[in-house]
């Protein structure tokens, strides 16, 4: 009797949680946390999807063990809220050219993984990827290459 051990792999395992993400926040199923915005919109959420974004959500949601808890994100519109939502649960967002700068600077305030990091040299980029661009690097204007850059990669995918 052989009494080695086996490997069983889900080969489409990524894609499902990719369309379990989707279809948990169009459906609404199974939230366990509510996101209050400064102009009085509740948005229902999942504690589990926005830790897993290791934003401050996963700070916050570790150090309290509310069952269901309420989280108000002073100063942050409805908008800007759910096109995050959308980045943590799609891994994308759609957004308006006007309306790039906004979102950085929230996803700047709450560390959303996925939106910016830092290379070894310490150099933090926006837009993981080719197209990174540099804060550190000499611009004119940096948000009219942020906004390029969000462009190009933009119609790359259309």
């Amino acid at each position: 009797m052989n009494t080695g051990r086996l490997l069983l792999k889900w080969d489409d395992f990524t894609e499902n949680i990719r369309a379990s993400y989707h279809s948990s926040r169009d459906l609404q199923e199974f939230v366990d946390v509510t996101l209050a915005c400064d102009d009085g919109v509740k948005i229902e959420a999942h504690k589990i999807i926005l830790a897993a974004s290791r934003s401050v959500f996963f700070n916050i949601l570790q150090s309290y063990e509310h069952p269901h808890p309420l989280i108000f994100l002073r100063g942050l519109k409805y908008d800007t809220l759910s096109q995050v939502l959308d980045f943590i649960y799609h891994g994308e967002v759609k957004l308006e050219v006007d309306q790039l700068n906004g979102f950085l600077a929230v996803a700047a305030d709450i560390k959303l993984k996925g939106i910016s990091s830092k290379n070894k040299a310490g150099e933090k980029f926006i837009f993981s990827g080719q197209s990174a661009l540099s804060e550190n690097q000499n611009h004119e204007n940096t948000s009219d290459e942020y906004l390029r850059v969000l462009s190009k990669q933009s119609n790359d995918k259309l």
